[in-house]
């Protein structure tokens, strides 16, 4: 009886140890999404911040590029120096 017995102890001391295993798991994952969820806020955050810098950009550009026109209006009416 005592070998049966041995098995039997070594069988659920296994068993406990891989549903402690599944049980890890289990936590990591409710655990990921979170941090998943964090660096995608901030990934998202950073493209705003980046998106209105460029309108910004653009917007200056646009106003350089009329400034541009303007002056080669401007010089082109003088004529020939």
């Amino acid at each position: 009886m005592s070998e049966q017995a041995t098995p039997n102890k070594r069988g659920r001391k296994q068993q406990k140890k891989k549903s402690k295993i599944i049980d890890d798991s289990i936590n990591e994952q409710d655990i990921e999404p979170k941090d998943v969820d964090d660096e995608l806020t901030e990934v998202i955050k950073q493209t705003k911040q980046m998106k209105s810098k460029l309108e910004r950009v653009e917007s200056a550009m646009k106003k350089m590029d009329t400034r541009l026109e303007g002056t080669i209006k401007q010089e082109g009416l003088k004529g020939p120096k």
